[in-house]
């Protein structure tokens, strides 16, 4: 097996725009597949719509964030994600924000938003 060089950084942008203190994100598409059988056997399999889900962690700065949070709740249509999986680049559509929370651990000084997200639609751009 040879070594082939990976992926590091995952290099996101909201509404075009780099989000430098975006981390932790995580996107997945899943669909449920329904197979349809009769008394002789399978007939074939339903597909259902793909729902397209994620999550991100935005680093707090000093200075504020780098982006008004409220255009992601309030933005008639849902906002836009774009991100580089390796040569690839792929767009979410639609995007509408279903929670925020805020966390912080004095400890190690870390204070976070954890954002979870819905997308209507996921296009690859190349």
């Amino acid at each position: 097996m040879s070594n082939l060089p990976l992926v590091g950084q995952l290099p996101v942008q909201l509404n075009f725009v780099d989000v430098t203190t975006m981390t932790n994100v995580q996107i997945s598409k899943s669909r449920t597949n329904t197979i349809k059988v009769g008394h002789k056997g399978p007939i074939g399999t339903a597909r259902g719509v793909p729902k397209i889900q994620g999550t991100f962690d935005l680093a707090v700065a000093m200075a504020g964030s780098e982006f008004d949070l409220e255009v992601l709740w309030n933005t008639p249509g849902g906002s836009t994600i774009t991100y580089q999986e390796g040569i690839d680049r792929y767009m979410l559509i639609g995007v509408e924000v279903e929670k925020e929370d805020l966390s912080n651990t004095p400890e190690s000084g870390d204070t976070k938003k954890s954002v979870s997200f819905t997308a209507t639609e996921r296009r690859r751009m190349n």
